[in-house]
């Protein structure tokens, strides 16, 4: 065997030096995916976080129904229900239940353990009294009594930073277990099929940690359906962009922390029930102010982290996320009335309609040729590879392949994607600090002959929606994925045409709108729209006089549904 010297070591670090830059020379980083599925998004997904007042505007709910939302989690106070043991006070709750479920969506009510009930002090809390415990134990029947038919979920939110015994308000593991098990008893002892878990503790090994305390003390898993987890990824003033952007893999390690903790036999399902980059504040640019208001939650930035949390939700495991929260500082919308989206809405509406990440569809594995970034910040000793361009793909219902780059850095980046197999045509779409909105309308499309080679900008989503089907190679009408009423496109008249010709389209509800021109190589030679149109008919006239004699075909897509068509220039 060759001696390794010096010499030889040098050059081995610095060919990984050089393969972990993507090349000296520049050379892009290599993308390819592989057929092996390693996740499944559920039907319960996601989720967001109340906000009083909100779900009963007609304008909200028109704006939430473009993002595939299921739940929604409400707060139920006891100090709010219970100020007292002479006072019940049903109607805060009773209102926001209704909103909700009026508004189409799934309540999960989140009962608080708060330490500021009726009795207690921070270092005697009352769960350390007899008499309070049941007063618990009373308001927790009779809220599953009063919601049973309205409610599934049920979260015992005890916020385990009180486990801590040099803080205030400490409770042990195992007296927190015991109480969460009298609370799901009497809970269960209403209705069986609701269902209960907990307990709300930041990120995976304390609710791993709680979990088996919880089995283990049953005879049966029956009374713990679901772990739940918040994940902040910022409490530092200090802490810089790249460092809370680097700490996104926690929401893949945390599901995985909790699983590798617990007896194989137990399988609860996993809820990410709160998440945000920050939960630090901001006023005049300092990080004094008001709680919950650090711009980084709802910029560019805030979109991006967003994408990331959702995509390394999915890969971990977690198969219930809720966002924090809908409006302000942290959501995805404005404060009233108008609600006006936010940056991070646009990135929602990209990941679900354009990358694929719904209910039904597959994440697989996608491989790279960057070297994984060393000294990250990794979550109780799971050691999730972090990359300073993420990557995923996506597989869909359809079997389209999403290839999904997130570059997590400050500077450009290049990529050299290997096309998926079988793959015809692709889309490019990208979310950056130039493109947050209308970011469903494609940046560059083309039919699939070779690896593509794309610049990816800096802090950015870029999505490679590839196709089985050709770019646009049919010669009759072809509508993919739609309903049969969601949209119409008429053939274009007149047609032959010279050099004008009017191309009409009816929508039978408010929806994004791109319509694109191509020559009979699949070049784009014009586009229209690329916003929201109302319902109703729409026509526009289209002017060939600068092109050439031939075959054209104008595309229209609608909320990521298409529907092409064929049309002749003659001179």
């Amino acid at each position: 065997m060759r001696p390794c010297t010096s010499k030889t070591l040098l050059l081995s670090l610095l060919w990984i030096f050089y393969i972990g830059l993507g090349g000296l020379s520049g050379q892009p980083v290599q993308y390819s995916v592989e057929d092996s599925v390693i996740a499944r998004v559920g039907d319960d997904f996601y989720g967001i976080q109340y906000h009083s007042n909100t779900y009963s505007s007609p304008i909200l709910q028109e704006k939430l129904s473009e993002i595939p939302i299921k739940k929604v989690r409400i707060w139920a106070r006891p100090n709010q229900i219970r100020p007292n043991l002479e006072e019940w006070n049903w109607s805060g709750l009773d209102n926001k239940v209704n909103e909700v479920i009026n508004a189409g969506y799934e309540p999960i009510v989140c009962i608080f353990q708060a330490e500021d009930w009726y009795t207690g002090t921070p270092e005697n809390p009352w769960w350390n009294d007899t008499s309070a415990v049941n007063q618990w134990l009373t308001l927790s029947e009779e809220l599953a009594g009063r919601y049973a038919d309205e409610i599934e979920y049920i979260i015992l939110f005890d916020e385990l930073n009180y486990l801590h015994q040099d803080n205030p308000y400490y409770i042990s593991f195992s007296k927190a277990a015991d109480l969460y098990i009298q609370t799901a008893s009497t809970i269960k002892a209403v209705d069986p099929d609701l269902k209960v878990g907990g307990p709300s503790g930041f990120n995976g090994w304390e609710n791993g940690h709680w979990g088996n305390y919880v089995f283990n003390q049953t005879e049966h898993d029956t009374l713990l359906d679901f772990i739940s987890s918040n994940i902040f990824l910022s409490w530092d003033k200090d802490d810089s962009d790249q460092s809370i952007i680097n700490k996104t893999i926690w929401y893949e390690e945390a599901p995985k922390k909790i699983r590798s903790m617990l007896n194989s036999t137990h399988s609860p399902t996993l809820m990410l029930d709160a998440y945000n980059a920050s939960a630090l504040w901001t006023i005049d640019g300092t990080k004094d102010g008001e709680l919950w208001t650090d711009p980084r939650n709802v910029n560019t930035f805030g979109g991006v982290y967003q994408a990331l949390a959702q995509l390394h939700s999915t890969k971990g495991g977690f198969d219930i996320t809720l966002k924090w929260e809908t409006i302000g500082g942290y959501g995805i919308f404005n404060w009233y009335p108008d609600f006006n989206e936010l940056p991070t809405y646009y990135s929602w509406e990209l990941m679900a309609k354009r990358g694929a990440l719904k209910p039904g569809s597959e994440l697989i594995k996608i491989t790279t040729t960057e070297i994984p970034l060393q000294d990250l910040p990794h979550h109780s000793g799971m050691n999730v590879d972090g990359y300073r361009v993420q990557p995923f793909a996506i597989r869909d219902s359809e079997n389209n392949i999403k290839v999904i780059l997130i570059n997590k850095t400050d500077s450009l980046q290049e990529a050299n994607i290997t096309p998926p197999a079988e793959m015809n045509s692709f889309q490019l779409y990208q979310f950056h600090e130039s493109r947050t909105q209308n970011t469903l309308a494609a940046v560059d499309s083309g039919s699939v002959d070779d690896n593509l080679l794309l610049e990816l900008p800096p802090l950015s989503i870029n999505i490679i929606s590839y196709s089985e089907s050709s770019l646009l190679t049919s010669t009759e009408t072809e509508k993919s994925g739609s309903e049969p009423d969601q949209f119409t496109l008429f053939q274009n008249y007149p047609n032959p045409f010279n050099p004008t010709t009017s191309i009409a389209f009816r929508l039978s509800e408010t929806s994004f709108v791109e319509l694109s021109v191509y020559n009979a190589r699949g070049q784009k030679v014009k586009e229209f729209y690329g916003n929201r149109l109302a319902a109703g008919e729409h026509s526009l006239l289209f002017d060939g006089s600068g092109l050439s004699s031939g075959i054209y075909f104008y595309r229209l897509t609608v909320d990521g549904n298409t529907e092409v068509r064929k049309f002749a220039l003659i001179k």
